[in-house]
C-alpha cells in the first residue's frame, strides 16, 4: 500500500510541477522569439482545418516543429535539475589529463552538456530545428544522459 501511495504522490505533485515548469518556459520563449511562434503557428494552424476539430495521434506525431521547440525549451531549461551520477566503468576513463578510476561515482550538470558550443552553436538561445531530433542523435554526447549505456549511480 505504501508503494501505491508514493506512486499517487509522484503523479499528483511531481509530474504536475515538472510540466507546468517546462509549460511556463516554453511559453515565454516562443513570446520572446518572435520568428520561433510565427512558424510554430505555421505548422499548427492547418491542424485547426480539420473536420471535426479533433486532432488525431497521427497529426500530433508529425509536428517537426512542435517538437523542436519542446525538446529547445527541456535542453534550456529542464525542470528537473539533478546532477546525473554515473559510476565509471571498468577500465575507467580519462576526463581531458585526468584519469578516473573504475567504480568512482561522477555527476555532471545537465546545463553543462545543454549549453555546449561545440552542440549547440547557439547555445544559450532557443533554436528549434524540424531536424532537432535527427542532429541531436548525430551528436551522442550532446544527448548521452538521456541514453542507457552508462550506470546509474
Amino acid at each position: 500500500m505504501e508503494a501505491l501511495i508514493d506512486e499517487a504522490f509522484i503523479f499528483c505533485f511531481a509530474a504536475n510541477d515538472t510540466t507546468s515548469y517546462a509549460l511556463t518556459w516554453a511559453i515565454y520563449y516562443l513570446l520572446t522569439h518572435t520568428n520561433a511562434r510565427l512558424k510554430l503557428a505555421e505548422e499548427l494552424w492547418p491542424l485547426q482545418q480539420t473536420a471535426n476539430g479533433l486532432l488525431t495521434y497521427e497529426k500530433l506525431g508529425n509536428l517537426p516543429y512542435l517538437t523542436g521547440v519542446i525538446k529547445e525549451t527541456l535542453r534550456l531549461t529542464s525542470p528537473v535539475p539533478w546532477e546525473l551520477p554515473r559510476i565509471v566503468p571498468q577500465g575507467g576513463i580519462w576526463l581531458g589529463d585526468q584519469y578516473i578510476p573504475p567504480g568512482t561515482l561522477v555527476c555532471m550538470g545537465t546545463r553543462m552538456v545543454h549549453y555546449n558550443p561545440q552542440i549547440f552553436p547557439d547555445p544559450g538561445k532557443l533554436s528549434p530545428r524540424d531536424d532537432w531530433v535527427t542532429t541531436a542523435k548525430s551528436s551522442k554526447s550532446g544527448m548521452s544522459h538521456f541514453q542507457g549505456d552508462h550506470a546509474r549511480a
